[in-house]
């Protein structure tokens, strides 16, 4: 049945997309953002065409192309931002309706299986979800089985992760002999295949993102120059505040929303890092009204993830929703609204989480766009440089 659904569900994409011809355009825009002569790999000029597209459906809902966000994590090695934002949008749709995206974060799931698979106890419920999604979109056959062996042997239980694994290949755009292949090979070796016995195939890494050293966004701040001054509209945490009262220390400012998982994530590990340094390291929470976010009211609704997702908020409201993600999440720093203009065409934030640290004297020390471990050791470098620069 479920195939069955899932086929329909693909084939009827285009058909709800036609539907809304701002979307329309949407899929149009975003089918071609990678275009680049044959033979050469993503660069620069394809990233700044994603962040301008997502920038341009900042707040908006882009349906089944909502998983568009991930890409730009993929692109900056934020996996652990990426899956989040990927497990979202799967809960809510069925496909990824272009099939070079698709090749994409099937990646990211191929990396997440292959990390979570050697861990001293793995998470079985997610390497049964993580080795269904890889397999769906991942079109390499001989690397997903690879893949699939290496993790089996790490595992005192490697059922559910292999039924995970085979009800991802029944639901992936391959040719039915492909998937009989595929099907046939994965339990070749309890038949005494060649599992048995080799090394375990070391994870996929991800090199660390470099800190970007200028903003995507014309004329907008850069690395050197000094910050006197953010447009406050609103506070929690705070009665009222002033940047300026900041200088002496080492100040983070972290453009973030509550709708954001990656956002979500690495919070914990910014409480962490403020609370190493004391004094030294203030963190400033920077968000806007985007008219949704995850609402935490439910003290049972599990950290990061596990709040509500709700839309179609007015100001009162979402000021509410982050009231109470302050809470849950025990932020003890201020919490500031700004403008949408001040975020992009000052600061020149394309994607959140990024975090710009300013240095002692007020000038921009450094700034990094994703989450994850990688991003989070790049923030660790800057700071521990610009606590080291008298002001």
């Amino acid at each position: 049945m479920r195939p069955l659904l899932f086929a329909v569900a693909f084939a009827l994409s285009p058909a709800i997309l036609a539907q809304d011809p701002d979307l329309q355009n949407a899929r149009s825009e975003l089918a071609h953002v990678f275009d680049r002569p044959a033979g050469t790999t993503i660069g620069d000029e394809q990233k700044t065409r994603l962040a301008a597209f997502l920038a341009r459906w900042d707040g908006k809902d882009l349906g089944e192309l909502g998983y568009a966000p991930a890409l730009q994590q993929y692109l900056a090695r934020d996996v652990d931002g990426a899956v989040a934002t990927l497990d979202a949008f799967l809960d809510r749709h069925d496909t990824i309706a272009i099939v070079e995206h698709r090749t994409m974060l099937g990646r990211v799931f191929l990396n997440a299986v292959s990390v979570e698979g050697r861990k001293e106890e793995p998470d079985l419920v997610k390497l049964a979800r993580w080795g269904e999604r890889m397999t769906r979109f991942y079109p390499d056959t001989q690397m997903l089985l690879r893949m699939t062996a290496a993790v089996s042997r790490n595992l005192k239980d490697p059922l559910p992760f292999r039924l995970g694994v085979a009800r991802g290949v029944v639901l992936a755009d391959l040719e039915p002999k492909s998937k009989d292949e595929f099907l046939r090979a994965l339990y070749a070796p309890a038949e005494g295949g060649d599992e048995r016995g080799g090394a375990t195939t070391p994870a996929l890494r991800l090199r660390p993102a470099p800190a970007p050293t200028r903003p995507v966004v014309e004329g907008a701040l850069k690395i050197g120059d000094e910050v006197a001054a953010l447009e406050v509209v609103r506070t929690i945490n705070a009665a009222s505040f002033d940047l300026a009262s900041l200088r002496g220390k080492v100040v983070l400012l972290d453009f973030f929303a509550t709708w954001c998982p990656p956002c979500r994530a690495g919070v914990p590990g910014l409480i962490d890092l403020q609370r190493q340094h004391g004094d030294d390291v203030k963190l400033v929470g920077v968000t806007r009204f985007y008219g949704r976010g995850m609402d935490f009211t439910d003290p049972a609704a599990a950290r990061p993830h596990g709040g509500k997702t709700v839309d179609g908020l007015d100001q009162a409201a979402e000021f509410t929703v982050n009231e109470t993600f302050v809470k849950a999440f025990g932020v003890d720093y201020p919490l500031v609204f700004t403008t949408e203009a001040e975020m992009r065409q000052r600061f020149g934030v394309t994607a959140i989480p990024t975090v710009v640290v300013l240095g002692k004297d007020g000038k921009i020390a450094g700034r990094v766009v994703g989450g994850g471990e990688s991003a989070h050791a790049t923030l660790k470098e800057i700071v521990d440089a610009a606590r080291t620069v008298a002001r």
